[in-house]
């Protein structure tokens, strides 16, 4: 795994990425898209930490040769939408978060519940 933020989804049964960096990916659950990495059982249990405590956490793995770092992602209306992951050596600070912009959609309008667009606001 590169050095980069995962950007992960958590609304659904399975965590999946989003996207790795700014790089965006098609929603491939974390299992999948890491299924090489002897972390991903961390990662996971990471994870499922920042989401229960409503935080990020930074923990070390296992066999202590890397750190997992994650940052919770809130929606508008405060729930959390999804983590931001970065794992890599215990002795390397991580990059900056790329920001992320997660929206609650009004299905009937079509569109978020906010004073102003911010699909306009984005360009």
């Amino acid at each position: 795994m590169n050095h980069d933020w995962l950007l992960v989804e958590t609304l659904g049964s399975e965590p999946v990425v989003v996207a790795r960096g700014l790089q965006t990916k098609n929603l491939v659950p974390i299992s999948v898209f890491l299924r090489r990495n002897p972390h991903l059982m961390a990662i996971q249990s990471a994870i499922r930490e920042s989401v229960q405590a409503g935080q990020g956490v930074s923990t070390i793995t296992p066999k202590n040769d890397r750190v997992i770092r994650t940052e919770v992602v809130r929606m508008s209306d405060g729930h959390i939408h999804g983590v931001h992951v970065w794992i890599g050596p215990t002795d390397l600070d991580p990059p900056q978060r790329p920001i992320p912009g997660p929206l609650i959609w009004d299905l009937t309008s079509g569109w978020p519940p906010t004073p102003s667009n911010p699909c306009a606001t984005a360009g």
